[in-house]
């Protein structure tokens, strides 16, 4: 795995290609600065397809599964839209799977494996806000 390969060869061969990461930066961290395009000792220094990145604080898709989850699923004109294994005890990966889902250019698919991407297999549809249905 890229990341992996980064955290424990890469930092140390060419610290060069991660100027803002040190030995102590997350897993997450390093998943970001690989996905957002940074070299990664690979050919061709991309995430593989399909590419993949867990959504960090201070990004659009973050606030968004943010938003989701402490308001959406408990509008009483939108809850019904969110799939109903949403809750407020889901995991973020499950939001972002679903707003992924609903806006692939604002989220990324999560790496996670979740329940809401192994309904939309199984169904091959999903409500969105705003009563669009995707794919």
């Amino acid at each position: 795995m890229q990341v992996e390969w980064a955290m424990h060869v890469g930092l140390h061969q060419h610290p060069e290609w991660y100027p803002t990461l040190t030995e102590d930066s997350s897993f997450e961290e390093f998943q970001h600065r690989l996905y957002t395009g940074a070299q990664s000792g690979s050919e061709d220094n991309d995430c593989p397809e399909p590419c993949c990145h867990d959504s960090l604080p201070g990004e659009r898709c973050f606030e968004d599964m943010e938003w989701a989850k402490l308001y959406g699923i408990h509008d009483e004109e939108l809850n019904h839209i969110y799939p109903p294994t949403l809750t407020n005890e889901s995991d973020l990966a499950e939001y972002q799977a679903y707003l992924h889902l609903c806006y692939p250019g604002r989220c990324p698919e999560p790496c996670k494996a979740t329940e809401v991407h192994a309904n939309y297999l199984a169904s091959g549809a999903v409500e969105c806000p705003g009563g669009d249905e995707t794919r």
